[in-house]
């Protein structure tokens, strides 16, 4: 996506919902959200700080694993990099 008066837009991962278990109508929902430079995983009443590289394991493999249900990405949320720069 482009601006018409200046680059390319910049878009960072701040976000995503994973959905673990069998199916769509099945299953379970959290969400690992990036807050001040870390993951933070919502996960019902358990808040937990995730390291970089364990988010990864959610996007880019594919949703089972070994024949058990692995946990992925159902949605991912973008923040542009305008509008951090735009934060007080």
């Amino acid at each position: 996506m482009e601006k018409a008066d200046s680059g390319p837009q910049v878009y960072h991962l701040k976000g995503f919902v994973v959905h673990a278990g069998q199916g769509l109508s099945y299953g379970h929902y959290y969400a690992l959200v990036k807050s001040q430079g870390k993951w933070i995983n919502f996960n019902d009443t358990h808040v937990s700080i995730v390291e970089d590289i364990e988010t990864h394991t959610y996007y880019g493999v594919p949703p089972t694993f070994n024949g058990q249900s692995h946990p992925c990405a159902y949605m991912l949320l973008y923040e542009s990099e305008d509008s951090l720069k735009n934060l007080p």
